[in-house]
């Protein structure tokens, strides 16, 4: 949809910022593409925050990566700056991906803060102006074919740690990714285990499926998102709902809770501030979506977070808790993941206009 409108209505702005880069670029009927070589490689571990504990039921690392050409573990050797046993596996989708209106745009130097200005405007003329030099800049994009762009890769690293209690008291702050005799360097923020002593798992509220790895965290500036998947309990006994948090973490603060109660063939779906205490009677279900505000991520363009999901509940004035992982990152085409590599401006799509979207869209 959002595409859609965006070649109809779209405000061609071009800047001469744009030239800066024509020795590193090609030009296709006056239009700027990148250019991209076979060696090229980069992995998305930018912003990585992993800490695990005793109730995490995964033990891997996940990490997204752009490449020229495609790669397999045999190209690829992985090591961090603290010795810890780990294997992993590499994975490049079978077809190079195609790059993204939105991308050529911020090649060719559009100021995404100037258009978004206009197209909330209320005057027709500006409205009129859009369409026209939209028409343009579609006709230029067109301009090209898969044989004219670099070809581009995406994948995935999975790391497997043998035993995650290995990172217990070991500062990893370091990752060296190496393709063929290539070595780049990546800073982690954070990678550890918390052996500290949580309270003990309960399962009288149970879950019905509520682990969930890779979640997309989309482009954020503010630290907040919300969690989009689902976490699902069944009652199996009459019990108070007493707060829903994330465990151990001072940076990540829960906003707010969408829910959905179901009792019967009756369900009910209203916003709980994540701590007002409220009762779930026995045989009903309750389904939570997370409202989150993380500083941990506020003005990050790409980031990799691993949280606990804590809910605290009580039956019959005993308390009991119910733990799950969830393991966000920055999902994109690999044109996107480029360009906000290659000091475009590509950040500013999601920041003035991706965003606001709602504003004009339909």
């Amino acid at each position: 949809m959002k595409t859609l409108k965006f070649i109809i209505c779209l405000i061609m702005m071009i800047s001469l910022s744009a030239c800066k880069k024509n020795e590193e670029q090609s030009n296709i009927e006056n239009s700027i593409i990148p250019e991209i070589e076979d060696d090229y490689f980069e992995v998305l571990a930018e912003n990585t925050y992993c800490t695990y504990n005793s109730y995490s039921q995964y033990d891997q690392l996940i990490f997204y990566y752009i490449s020229g050409s495609p790669l397999t573990k045999e190209d690829v050797n992985i090591q961090f700056d603290s010795k810890i046993s780990f294997d992993y596996s590499v994975d490049t989708d079978s077809e190079n991906e195609i790059m993204p209106f939105s991308v050529f745009c911020s090649y060719n130097g559009l100021n995404w803060q100037e258009y978004s200005e206009l197209i909330n405007s209320d005057e027709q003329e500006d409205i009129n102006q859009a369409v026209s030099i939209s028409n343009e800049l579609n006709e230029k994009y067109e301009t090209y074919n898969e044989e004219d762009l670099s070809k581009l890769y995406k994948g995935v690293i999975v790391i497997q740690f043998n035993s995650t209690p290995e990172l217990t008291n070991k500062k990893i702050e370091k990752m060296y990714v190496t393709v063929n005799n290539n070595t780049k360097e990546y800073d982690l923020n954070q990678l550890s285990y918390d052996d500290a002593t949580m309270p003990d798992e309960s399962y009288i509220l149970v879950p019905t499926g509520i682990s969930v790895w890779d979640l997309d965290l989309g482009v954020i500036e503010d630290g907040k998102f919300t969690t989009l998947c689902h976490f699902n309990y069944e009652v199996s006994e009459t019990l108070q709902i007493n707060r829903a948090y994330m465990y151990n973490d001072t940076a990540c603060n829960v906003e707010s809770v969408n829910v959905t109660l179901t009792e019967g063939e009756n369900s009910i779906q209203y916003e709980w501030d994540g701590k007002t205490p409220f009762t779930l009677s026995k045989g009903s279900s309750v389904d939570f979506t997370l409202n989150i505000e993380d500083q941990d991520l506020i003005g990050k363009q790409l980031a990799n977070k691993h949280y606990v999901v804590a809910v605290e509940y009580s039956v019959d004035g005993q308390t009991y808790y119910i733990y799950c992982d969830l393991m966000t990152t920055v999902k994109m085409n690999a044109y996107e993941y480029y360009a906000l590599l290659d000091s475009t401006d590509y950040y500013d799509y999601y920041r003035y206009y991706y965003n606001n979207g709602d504003d004009w869209e339909g």
